[in-house]
């Protein structure tokens, strides 16, 4: 492998170390999930308009 092709490589993994890293960040974040008291609230909330 030449000089250029090592660099090649070497960015190549790690542009993929990256992505992999943001993959997994953006999976393991939780911030979009709705608290358990909103899911009461609204269903409860839905529960009176059905009466």
């Amino acid at each position: 492998m030449t000089g250029d092709g090592r660099k090649e490589a070497d960015m190549i993994r790690t542009v993929w170390g990256r992505l992999r890293a943001s993959l997994t960040n953006t999976i393991d974040d939780d911030r979009g999930d709705v608290p358990g008291w909103v899911l009461v609230t609204l269903m409860t909330a839905g529960a009176d308009l059905r009466q």
